[in-house]
C-alpha cells in the first residue's frame, strides 16, 4: 500500500464531507473548472471550457458498478471543433513513475476523444463512451500512463478532452495523481 491506514484517513475524501459545490460556482466556467482543481488536482491547470453544460465540480456521480466517483471535475470542449485540456508541469518521479485518473463520458449521448500528451508527444488516445443511458450511471474507467521515459524531467502532462462529434463531449475526471518514488 501506499499510505498507511492513518495517512489515508487524513487524505480519504467521504461523500458527506464534501462541499456542496457553491464554493466552485462561478459564471465563467473556466473559473469555476480551475476552483475545483486547485481544491482537489493541486498544480493542475485548465484551458477555456464552454458556457453550456456548467463545467465544474460534480460530486457523488453514479457509476455503473453502483458506487459513487467524488470528487471529479467536468471539462467541456469551448466549441466544435476544439478541445479543453487539463494540464500540469512537473519533474517526473525518478523511479516507478506513471500517470493514474480515471475518466468518464456523459452517459446520455455522449463521448469524446481522450489524448494524453507528455512532453508535446501523444502517448496515449481513445475514445471514451459508454455509461447507461437509461440510468444516467457513468462508466468511469483506469487509465495508467507510464512516465518512466522522462524520469526527473521537468515536463507537461495534458490531458484532452477533444470533441468528436459534438454531442454531449464532457469530460469526467477524478483521481489525478502522477504516482512514483
Amino acid at each position: 500500500a501506499r499510505f498507511t491506514a492513518a495517512e489515508l484517513a487524513k487524505i480519504e475524501l467521504r461523500e458527506q464531507n464534501l462541499p456542496s459545490g457553491e464554493e466552485f460556482a462561478d459564471p465563467d466556467p473556466t473559473k469555476a473548472v480551475q476552483k475545483t482543481l486547485d481544491r482537489f488536482f493541486k498544480g493542475w491547470k485548465t484551458s477555456t471550457n464552454a458556457t453550456d453544460e456548467k463545467p465544474g465540480f460534480r460530486a457523488g456521480l453514479k457509476r455503473v458498478d453502483g458506487g459513487t466517483e467524488t470528487p471529479c471535475v467536468m471539462t467541456h470542449p469551448a466549441a466544435r471543433g476544439s478541445h479543453a485540456t487539463l494540464s500540469r508541469t512537473l519533474v517526473v518521479p525518478a523511479k516507478k513513475a506513471s500517470l493514474h485518473f480515471r475518466v468518464a463520458n456523459e452517459p446520455q449521448l455522449g463521448d469524446f476523444l481522450l489524448r494524453v500528451r507528455v512532453a508535446g508527444e501523444e502517448v496515449f488516445s481513445t475514445v471514451v463512451s459508454g455509461g447507461d443511458k437509461k440510468s444516467r450511471a457513468f462508466l468511469f474507467r483506469d487509465v495508467d500512463v507510464p512516465l518512466t521515459r522522462w524520469a526527473g524531467q521537468n515536463v507537461t502532462i495534458e490531458l484532452v478532452n477533444e470533441a468528436n462529434g459534438w454531442s454531449w463531449e464532457e469530460a469526467y475526471w477524478s483521481n489525478l495523481e502522477v504516482r512514483g518514488e
